[in-house]
Order: structure tokens, then sequence, then C-alpha cells
């Protein structure tokens, strides 16, 4: 991860520190079926279970024709990745609550658009707490903790044996190939 790349995923968990009670947030969560791929954000409250990508895309954010642009290029593929995300997480939520799982992609340290291109929704780190508290409220306050810990639960599965065991043997197999 870059510099930016990390002040864009820290700028959105600070936007995050300001969701009010009641909401819980997993940071760096372990990506279903991908060994060493990880999930900036994971909030889940009243309005949703929300896996948020965070970017960081200097220049001019917009939404044209029903496509997210940075400077006139499309970012199809950021949006296609973030939906990939949320259906992956998806498959962790009890099934009853997974209709209400949403991808966002936050721009971190930009004023782009509130938008939703392609079922994914769009924001800034200064706009987020606000997108994501203004929906209708869709999970019961008993609902959120539960989610949450089965989410949690689930994440530290894949962060344990899973990611580390996959890294400790591909190096194992890098080391023994390595000449002497």
């Amino acid at each position: 991860m870059t510099e930016r790349q990390r002040q864009a995923v820290e700028a959105t968990a600070h936007a995050l520190g300001s969701l009010p009670v009641g909401w819980a947030v997993i940071d760096d969560a372990g990506w279903p079926d991908r060994a060493l791929a990880t999930i900036d954000h994971v909030v889940v409250g009243p309005q949703g279970i929300f896996v948020i990508d965070s970017k960081d895309w200097p220049g001019s954010i917009t939404v044209e024709g029903g496509t997210l642009r940075r400077d006139g290029t499309a970012l199809t593929s950021s949006v296609v990745g973030a939906a990939t995300a949320a259906t992956a997480m998806a498959r962790l939520v009890p099934a009853e609550h997974r209709d209400h799982v949403r991808a966002v992609i936050c721009v971190g340290g930009s004023e782009g658009p509130i938008a939703l291109v392609g079922g994914v929704l769009v924001c800034s780190s200064t706009t987020l707490v606000t997108l994501l508290t203004t929906r209708p409220e869709v999970l019961s306050a008993t609902a959120v903790p539960d989610v949450a810990g089965s989410l949690r639960s689930h994440v530290r599965a894949l962060e344990g044996p899973t990611r580390t065991g996959f890294l400790d043997a591909l190096l194992g197999v890098v080391r023994r190939r390595r000449p002497r």
C-alpha cells in the first residue's frame, strides 16, 4: 500500500469514528476466497452493512452517463471491484440480511459526488457518515450487534491460518527454490 493510499484509508477510518453509538466498524477485514486480500472497512449499523473501499484519487471525480470517472477516465474496474468485495462479504452475513449489504467507494481528500454507480455508493471521506446515516433503517437494534459479531468471527477466521498459512507456504516455496 502506498503512503497516499494509507492516508485515504486513515481518512475513512477517521470519518467512521464519528458514527453514532450503535454502529460497528471492522477495519482491514479478510476478503473471503482471496488469501492475501483485505477489505478496508466493513461497517454495520441500523442502515445496513457497508463494505467500504477507500481510494486515493487525486483530480476531479465525477459521474457522467452512469460511469464513475477521474479526470474523464472511466473507473469501471474499481466499481466492479467494490461490488465484488460486497458480494463476497455478503456470503458471510446471515441470509435474512444479505440484501442489506452495500458496496461503497470512499474517495479520501476529495469533495467528490455522493452518487450510485453500478450499484456502488460513491462518496468522499467528508460525506461518508452522512451517506451512511441518512439511509433508511433496515436492521433492528438487536440485529446490528448480531451481524457485526458474526462478521467479526468470520473475519478473524480469514485472518488466522488461512492468510498467514498461505503466505508462510508461499515464502517457504520461494526460499526452497532460491539458489544457494
